[in-house]
């Protein structure tokens, strides 16, 4: 709300300010244990209360997956499948914010 005067009138305006928040979908990450970029963390990911990521294999297998609206960045990928390590390759990614909008995909790559 805004007011605006002088000495001989007023005005009074209500502005509505809408925040943009993008989602930073990073295309590569290095989990070998060196607390730097050890897991696959979106950024802002949080902000989007339905999220829902699902990562593939190059044969369409389900890698990862945070169900809708479960994703934290503690919860975030650390580049395994069934506890084992996966090999430096690139891997594929859904992220459908539930939104209305169009899924967001690509690769993602493990680099060690």
């Amino acid at each position: 709300l805004l007011t605006a005067s002088n000495k001989y009138c007023s005005d009074t305006a209500t502005v509505n300010v809408v925040l943009s928040i993008d989602l930073f979908i990073p295309n590569a990450f290095s989990p070998n244990k060196d607390d730097v970029n050890d897991s696959w963390t979106l950024t802002n990911a949080e902000a989007f209360e339905k999220i829902e990521i699902k990562v593939f294999n190059r044969w369409g297998t389900l890698l990862y997956h945070s169900p809708k609206g479960a994703y934290t960045r503690t919860s975030a990928w650390d580049g395994t499948y069934n506890g084992e390590a996966l090999p430096v390759a690139t891997y594929y990614y859904i992220v459908d914010l539930h939104n209305g909008s169009e899924p967001h995909s690509g690769p993602v790559t493990i680099i060690r």
